[in-house]
């Protein structure tokens, strides 16, 4: 009788274990879904280490703009935005600063102490890279020229794409209306950076009218007009082209229909 009491009481204590295990478990599936935001922050953070080993700038500006989004912001996800971003910069990776612009913003704007970090270091790589870009049009290295350009820390800037413009006309034999124009067209008339008198004389140059007397040039120094003239040109120069060979294939197709002498009549 006493080992069956005892038996009883020792399955009593292993239903009460279990039951508080239980209890327990319940509890803290309680609190957990009771603080959802947790859970989203933790998944934010994975998801920021992912594109932290991905090195992937879209993906993590993503996840920082979630998190802003939901009010999730925490110290450690600031840590994390401030490294990712410092990384590039001792990777040299001045690219992805120019291309992605929109998400550096994004990184940066949760940023305390670091706001910007990258802004000064942009600045002057991009003065460096223009100056090299300089010497390699006075050297008429034009595939160094190239090859800066398309580097990506001169992307969209104003000054590079002027450059490039330039160089491209130099390399264009001979000299004609056509390529003064294009290099108008791809230069802002308030322009006033590196090479400017030199475009300015490249787009008002007249040396291509001796050998091209139908041709016009552009001798004003304030170009702004160019794109508007070269395009009503080209559309007379097209209607004449046009019309002359219409002209032609008539006068080729009236060969042997006009009457001759000792012809007679049908």
């Amino acid at each position: 009788m006493k080992k069956n009491l005892g038996y009883l009481l020792l399955v009593a204590v292993i239903l009460a274990g279990c039951s508080n295990d239980e209890d327990n478990k319940v509890e803290a599936d309680t609190v957990e879904s009771s603080n959802p935001g947790k859970e989203k922050q933790a998944n934010i953070i994975e998801g920021l280490e992912l594109a932290t080993t991905e090195n992937n700038i879209i993906k993590f500006a993503q996840f920082i703009e979630k998190a802003k989004d939901d009010e999730l912001v925490n110290q450690g996800i600031i840590d994390m935005s401030d490294s990712f971003l410092k990384n590039l910069l001792d990777e040299k990776d001045y690219k992805t600063f120019r291309v992605n612009n929109k998400e550096v913003h994004m990184i940066n704007s949760i940023s305390i102490d670091n706001k910007d970090i990258h802004k000064p270091i942009l600045t002057e790589e991009t003065k460096l890279k223009l100056d090299e870009m300089k010497q390699a049009i006075i050297d008429r290295n034009f595939a160094r020229v190239d090859s800066i350009y398309n580097e990506g820390i001169l992307i969209d800037h104003v000054e590079a794409s002027a450059m490039y413009a330039y160089a491209t006309y130099l390399q264009t034999e001979p000299k004609s209306q056509e390529a003064s124009a294009i290099l108008g067209i791809a230069v802002d008339p308030k322009y006033k950076g590196r090479f400017r008198d030199e475009i300015v004389e490249g787009i008002t140059d007249t040396s291509y009218l001796a050998a091209n007397p139908g041709q016009i040039a552009f001798i004003e120094t304030d170009w702004k007009y160019i794109e508007s003239l070269y395009e009503d040109f080209k559309e007379t120069e097209d209607f004449y082209e046009q019309n002359k060979a219409e002209g032609e294939a008539e006068r080729a197709a009236a060969v042997g229909q006009n009457p001759t002498i000792g012809m007679t009549a049908g």
